[in-house]
């Protein structure tokens, strides 16, 4: 079968998905926590966020994590056009994903 809805989704290298089953099996504690799952948690959590800052050119804490693209549109567009409110105009039409359209919508 030939795929070609990669701008939907994408299937993952091998190595990735060998990784995130690892860290799901192995390392499932919660990284805001004080115990011994937690810290590993967090330590993965901390070189994998300063790994992708390293390849992004920015720091560390300018890497966030989400868990899907609405989630992601939806973070970086109110955060910003919330702070640049009389500063910016936002040119979008009805065929944008609902996930860019309806952050700019809200804020208008």
């Amino acid at each position: 079968m030939i795929y070609l809805d990669n701008a939907a989704t994408t299937s993952v290298f091998p190595q990735v998905a060998d990784e995130i089953s690892a860290v799901l099996r192995d390392s499932f504690g919660n990284p805001s926590s004080l115990y011994g799952y937690g810290l590993q948690s967090k330590k993965i959590l901390d070189r994998s966020r300063a790994s992708i800052a390293r390849a992004m050119g920015c720091d560390p804490g300018e890497v966030y994590f989400t868990s899907c693209g609405t989630e992601s549109n939806n973070i970086a567009l109110s955060g910003t056009l919330a702070q640049r409110r009389d500063k910016c105009r936002v040119i979008t039409t009805a065929v944008e994903h609902p996930s860019v359209y309806e952050p700019v919508n809200a804020l208008k």
